[in-house]
């Protein structure tokens, strides 16, 4: 069995106002643990995680979803 996990982030500036630039540079995405992972079907598997900064935003949320 495969199982693909997809990693995304964006910056959460929240603010509703103009702004004077654009910041196009995407978030940086760390994962905790090993980038591959060899897990047996039919155990728990536990998620190490993963961490975002952004250029102008420093640390945002990262959500993981999937099944």
């Amino acid at each position: 069995m495969l199982v693909a996990l997809c990693l995304s982030a964006c910056g959460g500036g929240g603010g509703g106002g103009s702004a004077s630039s654009v910041d196009r540079t995407p978030p940086v995405i760390t994962l905790k643990g090993e980038s591959t992972v060899d897990h047996e079907q039919g155990t728990v598997f536990s998620d190490p995680g993963a961490t975002a900064t952004d250029a102008e935003d420093g640390s945002v949320p990262v959500v993981t979803s999937g099944s």
